[in-house]
């Protein structure tokens, strides 16, 4: 008989310690067992069992179309998978083109005994992944709100994730990052001294050919979320986002790991993580640095009568003179402008004035 294996592992197994390599070589042992003759082997490596559209799955499914091999070798029902409405749907199908599915521990035919076993394996892996998810959520949400460690972020541009160290007993934080730090000082003096919209700072990034983390050239979209996020002013926030099923459908052929959509939840919701006073760009009285008496900072922001006025308020210090004892630009041409706790210089000074 010829047989075809198929393995999978997801990410979050990966990182307990479960390899492919154990499962193709506990299923080749009973392959050689068993007489079977390995036809082709099926390894979908870092993939959920939730998902439907795996890599491997597919080539298994049309192969089987093709008679390639007789039967489909399996560790477990929950490699197959742990949602059991796919997994009913992946049986039928393989059965269908003439294809055994067997699983290791489990009889090998189709009578109602073998399918009432499997379907009821198969709800306990949809179960254990439910469960596992929630034990993960719970988990982290308690980290975040008891110790106030940072779960799920991507670091904002301007810090670094410096990940947890078990040697040195020490969690995971964020620390800034000296080179992007100056690039966020300047945008904000550029918005602050020089009134500029977002579109005139993105002008001047690509004018500079100061670089974004990723890609080449900075977006309107990047500029526009370092000047609106309030990590800069102390405060980052777990649980602000819902991750959903994306609005666009997958490019044809095209493999999606994990939901790539996410919605804004309301803001009661949110869990705020104070940063250290090191890590702060600006101090605020204001729950938003990104609304100010400015009016909006975008495209078309209103104009000020009174940029101390304008910065005092964008800012979030108390008064005007606080605002102009922060250290700025002058005409003289200083190259530094401070963040509290640090100071970087700009990559140009003479682009922090009004043009």
């Amino acid at each position: 008989m010829r047989v075809a294996l198929y393995c999978r592992v997801s990410t979050d197994e990966q990182t307990q310690g479960r390899t492919i390599e154990s499962q193709i070589k506990e299923l080749e042992s009973l392959a050689q067992a068993r007489g079977y003759v390995v036809a082709e082997k099926y390894i979908d490596d870092g993939w959920s069992g939730a998902l439907l559209s795996r890599p491997a799955l597919d080539a298994l499914r049309d192969d089987a179309g093709n008679h390639l091999f007789d039967g489909v070798l399996i560790n477990d029902v929950d490699r197959l998978s742990r949602d059991i409405a796919n997994l009913a749907v992946v049986k039928r199908d393989l059965e269908a083109k003439g294809v055994d599915v067997i699983f290791k521990n489990l009889p090998s035919d189709r009578s109602p005994l073998s399918n009432f076993m499997v379907n009821i394996l198969g709800s306990f892996a949809e179960f254990e992944r439910a469960m596992i998810a929630d034990r993960t959520r719970r988990g982290r949400r308690f980290k975040v709100q008891e110790r106030k460690l940072i779960m799920g972020n991507i670091p904002p541009y301007g810090y670094r994730y410096v990940k947890k160290d078990r040697q040195r007993n020490t969690e995971g934080h964020y620390e800034v990052d000296p080179e992007e730090a100056r690039v966020v000082t300047m945008m904000f003096s550029l918005v602050a001294e020089g009134q500029l919209s977002s579109q005139a700072v993105l002008r001047r990034l690509r004018e500079l050919g100061i670089p974004p983390r990723h890609g080449r050239h900075w977006s309107w979209s990047s500029v526009h979320r370092v000047l609106a996020n309030e990590t800069y002013a102390g405060t980052t926030y777990y649980n602000k986002h819902e991750v959903t099923d994306s609005s666009r459908p997958p490019p044809a052929n095209a493999y999606v790991r994990h939901k790539t959509g996410r919605r804004l939840r309301d803001r009661t919701e949110w869990i705020a993580i104070p940063y250290p006073r090191s890590f702060v760009w600006f101090t605020r009285k204001r729950s938003s640095v990104f609304r100010s008496s400015c009016g909006e900072i975008g495209p078309s922001p209103r104009a000020t009568p009174n940029t101390s006025t304008c910065f005092a308020s964008f800012a979030g210090f108390a008064d005007t003179a606080a605002a102009r004892s922060w250290e700025r630009l002058t005409t003289g041409g200083a190259s530094t402008v401070a963040v509290i706790g640090t100071a970087f210089p700009l990559p140009q000074p003479s682009v922090v004035r009004q043009s």
